[in-house]
């Protein structure tokens, strides 16, 4: 294709051979124009704006992005306003934005001190997200959620996720003649709850209430016993103990992979964690390791 050929150009603008290949395209034309367009000087500078890849409840670019994020997150909190930071947040299949800025100004509310601004076509949504402080003494902190849809996820219950992918559904079918396969449907319920979700996740972290390191930290904990147990222990208990090994071995390949193994157990991740699910991770450890040893000694002839 031209595209193609254009690519092979060893300065091609502003895609590679790999990132056509790959369909890496929206991501490497953002980093272009984040380095390129004049606006992003006037927005305050590449600083400024922060690049988040977030799909499925994970974040895709691994933990150590993650504790970029929060060295970001914890300049803006320390910062006294006016000062600002926006996030452009790639969530599942779909672009949105998020912009925190802070101007000085008490925050007069009685409760927390962060306020989101969703704005839409014709209406603002206004609010605290959070009543946790019965008094407010932190300067005030201004979210506004920025969505080309203008679909308000983040105020969207599961059962409000449901009916609005029927809607669309219903629209589609209207124009196309048919609907959404199941995986599709399943992938656009996905991304509304991923975007409800990690702007939640990071107005908390931007109100100071939490710490995204941890808050990962922990859900990383709890997806991976849960996934095990899932798929190897409950299988194991209905199936009987030969099965151990090929459970194990299907796990690792599928699910979770040595590389996926390794960024979760490195030390930064295991710092983060409370007291609580060190110890679950420590106990699965000690137990796991227990029983690969007994199981492999079946299979060794």
């Amino acid at each position: 294709s031209l595209l193609m050929e254009r690519a092979r150009i060893e300065y091609a603008w502003p895609w590679t051979e790999k990132h056509v290949h790959t369909g890496d395209m929206e991501r490497s034309f953002l980093r272009y124009l984040l380095s390129v367009d004049p606006h992003v000087d006037w927005m305050g500078g590449k600083d400024m704006i922060v690049v988040v890849q977030y799909a499925y409840g994970f974040f895709q670019n691994g933990f150590k992005h993650v504790c970029e994020i929060q060295e970001k997150i914890s300049e803006f909190c320390s910062s006294s306003g006016p000062v600002h930071i926006t996030f452009i947040l790639g969530v599942t299949n779909h672009w949105v934005v998020l912009t925190a800025y802070k101007t000085g100004e008490p925050c007069l509310c009685g409760r927390d001190h962060t306020h989101l601004n969703y704005k839409k076509s014709e209406n603002t949504v206004n609010g605290c997200h959070t009543n946790r402080h019965s008094s407010c003494t932190h300067e005030r902190v201004n979210l506004i959620y920025l969505d080309s849809n203008n679909a308000p996820a983040i105020i969207f219950s599961d059962d409000d996720i449901v009916k609005r992918v029927e809607e669309n559904e219903k629209e589609i079918m209207s124009i196309k003649g048919k609907g959404y396969d199941e995986w599709k449907r399943s992938m656009h319920q996905q991304a509304y709850k991923d975007q409800r979700d990690i702007v939640l996740k990071l107005a908390s972290c931007l109100s100071g209430e939490c710490d995204l390191r941890g808050e990962v930290a922990e859900d990383y904990t709890h997806r991976f016993l849960e996934s095990f147990s899932a798929k190897v222990d409950d299988p194991l208990n209905s199936e009987g103990p030969d099965l151990y090994l090929p459970l194990l071995l299907n796990w690792i390949e599928n699910f979770y992979p040595p590389q996926m193994l390794r960024e979760f157990m490195f030390s930064p991740t295991f710092c983060c964690l409370s007291e609580t699910s060190c110890n679950k991770l420590l106990n699965w450890a000690e137990k796991k390791q227990c029983a690969s040893k007994g199981h492999a000694s079946k299979w060794i002839v």
